[in-house]
């Protein structure tokens, strides 16, 4: 059967693009280059976000760290107190108990002290008069010791004053030795003779 019309041919329709891309506006909903500068802001809030962090933290730190450096320093001033505070006691309590002992001994020492001025004639003069108390190894036993340096006119005064020390009172159950250390020395300026002499007092074991 014959066709009376024009035929239709199956064509391709084509024709060049000639629209610059780069050129059009972003018709899109969300901008690409909003997209690209919320995440880089978010980026670099969230990097000064650690940042400032850690210079807290640091800040913190810093201030922990002076807190217990003045902690310290207080701590050694109270201990540096403390320690001189016992010092002194144990220097007191010292000298608590040498008083104790010297109040003990077996013999007045100070009305021996005193007394010695008696037992000893013009002629003698004292420089130095000593008190002390010590452990005999050898003798085992405890000797309570008083020396006196001095000066004597001549030699027969201070035999005399060696004598008259044998005059002492002890308490019950004690000795006395009186120990010349030495013959007496003649001082050429004064002419006068120096000596050294110690009294021994201990107890007497039967």
């Amino acid at each position: 059967m014959l066709s009376f019309g024009n035929k239709r041919k199956n064509t391709i329709s084509w024709h060049f693009d000639f629209r610059l891309q780069d050129r059009l506006p972003d018709t899109k909903i969300i901008r690409t280059s909003f997209l690209v500068n919320l995440i880089s802001f978010g980026i670099c809030f969230l990097m000064l976000a650690m940042v400032g962090y850690h210079e807290i933290r640091i800040m913190s730190l810093k201030a922990e760290i002076r807190s217990a450096n003045n902690d310290l320093e207080v701590g050694a001033k109270t201990n540096d107190a403390l320690l001189k505070s016992i010092d002194r006691f144990r220097q007191h309590a010292n000298s608590v108990d040498d008083l104790n002992r010297f109040f003990e001994q077996p013999i007045d020492v100070v009305r021996l002290l005193v007394s010695l001025s008696a037992l000893r004639n013009e002629e003698v003069a004292f420089d130095v008069v000593r008190y002390t108390n010590e452990w005999n190894r050898r003798a085992n036993r405890e000797e309570f010791i008083v020396s006196i340096d001095g000066k004597g006119k001549s030699t027969e005064d201070i035999i005399l004053f060696k004598a008259n020390l044998l005059k002492i009172p002890l308490a019950n159950g004690y000795n006395l030795d009186v120990i010349e250390d030495g013959n007496p020395v003649k001082e050429h300026r004064s002419g006068h003779f120096s000596f050294r002499i110690r009294l021994v007092v201990f107890l007497n074991k039967k």
